[in-house]
């Protein structure tokens, strides 16, 4: 349910502009031509929301005729801040570095174990996507784009080297990871800044799941197979 209303806001969120006549047509409107529009180099910042969950695939542990699933995940909304890096191969396209960090917080949920069922998680990602960018013809003082790339993402609250696992508390996933990313916006020129509202896509490559240690049986991870971040963000940013 959190997930709809990220994705009601995040529609919101990008036809603000809207609301307020950005798109009015209006022959007497100035055309904006802020800051560093003709550089080979540019910069800025990003604060944003995040929806990053996990998508798991369960093992047939704890499942009534393998289809049932009693293992899942529920994630609260995170916040994204990060700088932005811009250089400009053509009038079409950039190569953008957008490094970025999430603050999130999930709650895994096994309801194959009654007495103990939950485990709420805290990660902190440093991202590091780099992306090629293509926007199109700008129109008044707007310009759409959209964005594909990859990244490297480090969980600094990964758990990955403890000895402790989460029967006792202590949930461990893989600290170096990877992901595909896609992005859309669009650039609205004011007459001090610009503005890019987007909304991002983050697909996690590599397993994230950490095995419990032997001894304490296959009840929690084991009745996991696959454990990867999956989600979006929507971003403001400022240059």
């Amino acid at each position: 349910m959190k997930k709809h209303y990220l994705l009601w806001v995040s529609l919101l969120f990008l036809n603000l502009p809207l609301a307020f006549g950005q798109f009015r047509i209006n022959r007497n409107k100035p055309i904006y031509q802020t800051g560093r529009i003709d550089e080979t180099f540019d910069w800025g910042f990003s604060l944003g929301l995040n929806s990053l969950d996990y998508k798991l695939n369960p093992t047939t542990i704890g499942m009534s005729n393998g289809v049932s699933q009693t293992v899942y995940s529920d994630a609260e909304m995170g916040f994204t801040v990060g700088v932005l890096g811009i250089y400009k191969l053509s009038p079409s396209f950039n190569i953008q570095l957008e490094p970025s960090v999430h603050f999130l917080s999930r709650t895994l949920v096994f309801d194959h174990i009654p007495e103990s069922p939950e485990r709420v998680l805290k990660s902190t990602y440093i991202d590091v996507p780099l992306f090629l960018q293509y926007h199109g013809e700008r129109w008044m003082n707007s310009r759409p784009y959209v964005q594909a790339g990859a990244s490297y993402i480090r969980n600094i609250q990964s758990n990955e080297q403890k000895s402790e696992d989460i029967s006792t508390g202590t949930f461990r996933s893989t600290t170096n990871n990877f992901s595909a990313q896609f992005e859309i916006g669009t650039t609205f020129y004011f007459e001090y800044f610009r503005l890019t509202p987007a909304i991002r896509y983050i697909y996690v490559l590599n397993n994230e799941k950490i095995d419990d240690n032997p001894s304490t049986g296959n009840q929690w991870m084991g009745s996991i197979d696959e454990l990867q971040t999956r989600g979006i963000a929507i971003i403001l940013k400022f240059q």
